[in-house]
């Protein structure tokens, strides 16, 4: 522990250090209990090469700092950033992919736990989700998800084609059933992942239009194409088709475990 005192400043310095130089202790063995239970629950791989057994061993490590079970869902950057400057993006929750590609891990490591506060997070939303729908789409059993928000759920970014994004609000159903998946677990299939699935999914349902004989998405949008341009939408866009034909596919499995 370093500390800076100049003059009369030291004692004060002196006195605040021996006041915490127990707690200190302490809190390094907190910190080192917790870490030696973390690697604990880490799956042992066996990989014939040590770069490859680095890079596993160190990226499951970051995982940890980044995702506490007891901490905050994971932002853009996480706990690595300058305290001299703002945050690229204002390390926000961007749900179109980083959001995902940081809760990956978690479901092969089997550290589902990790993953339980981004869950909660958007759980507390759900008024907002339900507002997005009513106001978007005029229904009022919808969820709806832009892709750039704050921990409050506020859209960040002012990009109009992250608003309509709604296969970010798919993503994150789909992390809710990978969780069931990994688990088995069926009261949270009921309470949580089933209800998301079926408020995403409606807004989908809300959004195709008959094309002939089959169902379309006329205005639709993929992540980084053409900005917030006027030209950054189309028809069936193939981000959006993926994650409607996985909401059917969940849905249906989903109904079917819960006998719905």
């Amino acid at each position: 522990l370093l500390a800076t005192a100049v003059y009369e400043d030291f004692g004060r310095v002196e006195h605040a250090l021996e006041k915490t130089r127990g707690r200190l202790e302490q809190e390094r063995a907190a910190h080192h209990k917790w870490w030696k239970s973390y690697w604990e629950r880490v799956p042992e791989v066996s990989i014939p090469s040590e770069e490859l057994s680095f890079i596993y061993c160190y990226g499951l490590y970051k995982f940890a700092c980044l995702t506490n079970p007891a901490g905050v869902a994971a932002t853009l950057q996480g706990p690595w950033i300058e305290e001299y400057q703002m945050p690229p993006w204002s390390s926000d929750y961007h749900f179109n992919i980083n959001v995902q590609e940081c809760y990956w891990p978690a479901f092969t490591s089997n550290l589902l736990d990790h993953i339980v506060p981004l869950f909660d997070m958007v759980e507390s939303w759900k008024p907002k989700l339900q507002r997005n729908a009513r106001l978007f789409l005029g229904i009022d059993d919808g969820l709806m998800l832009p892709h750039a928000v704050d921990d409050r759920c506020t859209c960040m970014g002012g990009f109009w084609t992250g608003s309509i994004d709604h296969g970010s609000t798919s993503w994150v159903a789909q992390l809710m059933w990978l969780y069931y998946c990994y688990t088995l677990d069926e009261e949270f299939l009921r309470e949580r992942a089933y209800p998301f699935i079926k408020g995403a999914l409606r807004c989908y349902e809300e959004m195709l239009e008959w094309d002939g004989e089959a169902p379309c998405l006329p205005v639709s949008v993929s992540p980084e194409y053409n900005g917030d341009r006027m030209n950054a939408w189309g028809r069936n866009a193939s981000f959006q088709l993926a994650n409607l034909h996985f909401l059917l596919r969940a849905g249906a499995k989903a109904a079917y475990i819960l006998k719905e």
